[in-house]
């Protein structure tokens, strides 16, 4: 695929190459006509003179010069400067209108997609420039960007509205009945709705982490950690395996106990019993793993499992499914501290999410002083 200056450099050499052999061409061809057209009005006996080698009489002097000084051979060269100049101007005008198809396409796309079409796409021939092809897939790229963003926007309002839904159903009923008296005003009542009450504030604090996060204003109060110790400093349930080595890095303590948690009750409700912990540092980074032995991902799902509200349930109402937001949180407070998350199927069956964070070996000489 050529470059675009290189290929401007061939279209002005064409175009000028076209201009001077039209004009060769027309003053050829004018030149021979004038010629032709001069011979055939003269009288025999000047045509004779003019074809001979004898000296030129003043007879012929005079039609010479009649015949030069003609409008008709006067005209021949600018005749021949115009349309030579037409000429390679066509081909400039072609080769540019090859340029240009995809800049139009690109132009009529863009004015349908700032109107809303967010299905449009630059759909014309490519020109055989680098620049020029690379702008068009460049723009489809970011078309479909937008597109992409816009369905996940849809997605997400959609999902936000079901997440946020249920739980005020269950109050705003809870509350009429007890304001009816269906419901008696208990502490088992009260216990109900302090549990819908708190899966709300915790959606809502999680949109409101992801969004900070989306925005670049996500803040961490770092200090030098081992993940060994914040694992043995929370409260984990029995049964629960560990194998903790020193892993030191630089964190936000609060915000690494939120992911901990999150991953421990991602495992408790799909995972069931065999949930294990473990703590590393692997080729100078430190790493959390959380392991149980649930029925694992399949591929396709395994490439969603950290998108915001998907859940490998089909059925939201499900006690298990949660509200879709834990893993995601997990991906972006890992982001935010440099890090990653991922996740793996467990030998033997089951998942492995392992969060890998940047190795601190000022954490480890400060912690070994």
């Amino acid at each position: 695929m050529k470059r675009l200056s290189s290929y401007l450099f061939r279209v002005a050499g064409l175009s000028v190459l076209v201009a001077v052999g039209a004009m060769f061409a027309v003053v050829m061809a004018g030149d021979w006509w004038n010629y032709h057209r001069f011979e055939a009005g003269l009288p025999p006996a000047l045509l004779a003179e003019y074809r001979g080698d004898g000296p030129i009489s003043v007879a012929m002097a005079n039609a010479l010069n009649d015949f030069y000084t003609s409008w008709q051979v006067r005209a021949v060269m600018p005749v021949a400067i115009l349309l030579g100049t037409l000429a390679g101007g066509l081909v400039g005008m072609i080769h540019s209108r090859r340029l240009m198809r995809p800049l139009d396409a690109v132009a009529g796309a863009l004015e349908a997609l700032s109107a809303g079409n967010t299905a449009s796409r630059a759909a014309a021939r490519p020109s055989g420039v680098a620049e020029i092809d690379g702008f068009q897939r460049n723009f489809n790229a970011m078309a479909d960007e937008i597109a992409r963003a816009e369905r996940e926007l849809r997605e997400t309002n959609a999902a936000i509205a079901h997440e946020l839904r249920t739980p005020l159903t269950v109050l705003i009923g809870r509350l009429n009945g007890m304001a009816d008296g269906i419901f008696p005003l208990d502490p088992e009542g009260v216990r109900a709705l302090l549990i819908q009450t708190t899966q709300l504030h915790r959606i809502i604090d999680d949109l409101s982490l992801l969004t900070l996060a989306d925005a670049g204003r996500f803040t961490l109060n770092r200090e030098p950690l081992d993940l060994a110790d914040l694992v043995r400093d929370t409260c984990l349930d029995e049964g629960v395996e560990t194998d903790l080595r020193p892993a030191m890095t630089q964190a936000d303590p609060v915000r690494l106990r939120q992911i901990l948690y999150a991953l421990l009750d991602n495992a408790r409700r799909y995972g069931g019993a065999g949930i294990r912990v473990e703590t590393a540092t692997e080729d100078g980074a430190a790493i959390l793993r959380v392991m149980d032995r649930g029925p694992g991902l399949a591929q396709a799902q395994a490439r969603r499992v950290f998108d915001r509200f998907w859940r490998a349930e089909d059925s939201r109402g499900k006690h298990s499914g949660g509200s879709g937001l834990g893993l995601a949180v997990v991906r972006s407070l890992a982001n935010a501290h440099g890090g990653d998350v991922s996740y793996a199927a467990r030998e033997g069956g089951g998942a492995v999410f392992a969060l890998e964070l940047p190795g601190s070996a000022a954490g480890r000489r400060d912690r070994g002083a």
